[in-house]
């Protein structure tokens, strides 16, 4: 109950209003896909392989094999046609592979996935059973979403969790953009050196999403699957990347979505900085990690700077 936040918000719980500051608001986060491509032969891994003792003494001997994979096995940046149009000097699309699909079993226990939905995604008694099968996830990542959300107080109890609003695919360019890249997604998998990889022994590569009731009817691999689909494969399939920023925005006195100065110091207020990624105006064309760090080190620059110039 520090008492700075919205004014409003405030009002609504009947919190004393210290600074009406933009506290919530602006939520930005990078949003993905998830496409699950069954693998033939041997490529991919899995928990068995994981697990071995041959997999350990590869590791341990040649440092190489499935325990070497440092998890993200490849990525890549990339500018659909949207960014082009724009004449933008950055990527709006960032490619993640790792090849321990969801289909494996070793995803669940990597990711510690819902047994719930692993039954609804990968054991359908409607379609081949192609759970534990070796697979590679492909996730196409929306890097610079227009799209905006707020986080809200559910009550005055600080131990209450707070009302969080993405508010994903507000915006009907973000859905555009992340249709752009299951199309580009399409067009890698018809690439010949990796569709020799994704002939799955006979079984459909693609299994994995056409079991899905929300896809039915789609011609997914076929060039010429409709936008409709397209739309409805990446919003069905969507997660967040847990890479929230911007709830404590950065900006001059002037800007009323502001919290914090270029200082990280609340405005208005003395004695309090926030040095986080929420003081992120805009989002990174990649990993929050990096940035989160350096505003941390920057922060404590300013710190010690401050004081001994108070000395």
């Amino acid at each position: 109950q520090s008492g700075i936040g919205p004014k409003e918000e405030l009002a609504r719980h009947d919190i004393p209003l210290v600074a009406d500051l933009a506290v919530g608001k602006n939520l930005q986060d990078h949003i993905l896909f998830a496409v699950t491509a069954l693998l033939n032969g041997h490529h991919g891994n899995n928990k068995e392989d994981a697990e071995s003792l041959s997999s350990f003494l590869q590791y341990f001997i040649w440092q190489t094999g499935v325990m070497a994979s440092p998890g993200v096995d490849l990525t890549g940046f990339v500018q659909t046609k949207y960014a082009i149009a724009e004449n933008s000097t950055r990527p709006d699309i960032q490619f993640v592979i790792l090849c321990f699909g969801g289909a494996s079993d070793l995803a669940s226990v990597l990711f510690n996935t819902r047994k719930e939905l692993l039954h609804f995604l990968f054991r359908s008694s409607n379609a081949t059973n192609i759970a534990g099968l070796n697979s590679c996830d492909f996730f196409p990542i929306l890097l610079h979403p227009e799209s905006r959300g707020q986080i809200r107080l559910l009550s005055t109890n600080p131990f209450d969790s707070p009302i969080i609003e993405p508010n994903f695919f507000s915006s009907q360019r973000d859905v555009d953009v992340l249709r752009e890249s299951f199309k580009m997604l399409l067009d890698i998998f018809d690439a010949k050196p990796l569709k020799k990889l994704m002939d799955a022994d006979g079984r459909d590569p693609l299994a994995t999403l056409k079991q899905a009731k929300v896809v039915s009817g789609c011609a997914l691999g076929s060039m010429d699957v409709s936008d409709d689909c397209l739309e409805r494969v990446s919003q069905h399939f969507t997660s967040t990347v847990w890479h929230y920023i911007s709830t404590c925005k950065m900006g001059p006195h002037s800007d009323p979505g502001a919290v914090v100065g270029p200082d990280l110091k609340v405005h208005g207020l003395d004695g309090i900085r926030v040095a986080d990624a929420s003081i992120m105006p805009t989002l990174p064309s990649g990993n929050t990690n990096a940035p989160t760090i350096m505003i941390g080190e920057k922060a404590a620059d300013m710190i010690k700077t401050y004081w001994s110039m108070s000395d």
